[in-house]
């Protein structure tokens, strides 16, 4: 039996709390938002004894009591309250992670600054063609997890993916990634070009040589940041030299 933790009620967390209910072996699961104006919220757990929907920050310390707890993409996880619930031994995952540890199928990931969306509608377009059983998931249509029953032997997963979502991933190991570019976006969040840079390339971190990184050719960044890139093998599209 464990016990999860869900931050971020907007489209992903909700998907998340629809697979969470439907999990016997989730003996209590707890939702977690800053925002106090969510339909819900306050619910007393005593309707339903395993679940909560908390808000207000005041509220934010239980999640201490939580195995696990997934963040919806739009939650900065780098902040030191989740520094804290690391510290207590709360394991905190992108639901990107959460959703490809459940998940039977490899992944072909897209991520960059620019161009994603059409990038992976392109390569799950080519490959239903081709008749390859293909799912569309992560920032473009639903979220992995909405889609995880789905994400069977003998399919294939295609998923937008963002530097918010490649933050907190642990495991996650696309068979094919692709960068498509670096250009300074979501400075706001992140420190540096430079950060934001590390949070796009951890696409690539778990890979093995017999996986694939498809590169931009043409990106200053990613010529840059080449020697950080993973033992997946390389393959750079464009016409400059590297």
């Amino acid at each position: 039996m464990t016990k999860l933790g869900i931050v971020g009620y907007g489209r992903t967390g909700q998907a998340l709390l629809r697979y969470a209910r439907r999990q016997p072996e989730i003996e209590k699961i707890l939702v977690f938002d800053d925002h106090s104006s969510l339909p819900g919220a306050g619910k007393n757990e005593g309707s339903e004894p395993r679940f909560g929907l908390l808000t207000g920050d005041r509220h934010f310390s239980r999640l201490s009591d939580m195995d696990t707890v997934v963040l919806s993409p739009g939650v900065n996880g780098r902040t030191p309250r989740f520094a804290a619930l690391k510290e207590q031994g709360v394991q905190v995952l992108s639901e990107l992670e959460y959703g490809y540890r459940l998940s039977k199928a490899p992944f072909i990931a897209v991520t960059g600054t620019n161009g994603k969306s059409t990038t992976t509608a392109l390569i799950h377009h080519f490959l239903v063609a081709a008749k390859i059983s293909a799912v569309l998931c992560g920032n473009i249509g639903d979220p992995v997890i909405a889609r995880v029953d789905q994400l069977r032997e003998g399919k294939v997963a295609v998923a937008e993916v963002s530097s918010f979502q490649l933050e907190e991933i642990r495991d996650f190991t696309p068979r094919i990634a692709l960068i498509l570019n670096l250009t300074p976006d979501h400075l706001d969040r992140y420190a540096s070009i430079e950060d934001y840079a590390r949070a796009k390339l951890n696409i690539g971190k778990n890979q093995a040589p017999g996986d694939y990184l498809i590169l931009n050719r043409e990106d200053r960044m990613l010529k840059r940041y080449r020697s950080r890139m993973g033992r997946a093998r390389r393959l750079w599209f464009g016409w400059s030299d590297i």
